[in-house]
């Protein structure tokens, strides 16, 4: 074999190694950036669950502060106060509406569905009556709500 041969097939093998290579590194890019996208739902989907948590406990701690200012006959700024408590609970719902909105996998729709009904519970029964409550200055309500008031649930 010739000079010229052998440095013509090395030069082509050189280019089918660069080219499978090539090839295979646009191949796991595409699946690596398939994956990274796999974790960013995930994280959207925790992060949109923890959200409405996050907002009702800033409402709690806004009721709780308003509550102390009504109580130490501080009148000056309350109206603001308690719009700040339904801006939380506006911001929750919102929060709540993002979840239902993020992308999902197949099996999470029967945990979606739990999720639903506890929070749905919870905002309409635990934190519109205590919101209520505060408007209406009653913080016996606030304090130690009526267990009647919340129906009994199972254990989940």
């Amino acid at each position: 074999m010739s000079l010229k041969k052998s440095s013509l097939a090395i030069l082509l093998a050189l280019l089918f190694f660069f080219v499978a290579s090539a090839a295979t590194n646009v191949w796991l890019a595409i699946k690596s950036n398939d994956s990274l996208d796999n974790v960013n739902k995930e994280i959207q989907v925790v992060l949109s669950i923890i959200d409405p948590i996050n907002h009702s406990r800033t409402l709690r701690v806004r009721v709780m502060e308003y509550m102390k200012q009504v109580e130490s006959g501080d009148t000056a700024g309350l109206a603001e106060k308690l719009d700040s408590v339904k801006l939380a609970l506006t911001k929750a719902d919102g929060a709540f509406a993002a979840f239902n909105d993020a992308p999902r996998l197949v099996d999470e729709a029967p945990l979606v569905k739990d999720y639903d009904d506890a929070w749905l519970a919870y905002r309409n029964e635990g934190l519109s009556p205590l919101i209520d409550a505060a408007s209406a200055h009653d913080a016996a309500k606030i304090q130690c709500p009526d267990p009647a008031d919340f129906p009994a649930r199972p254990p989940v």
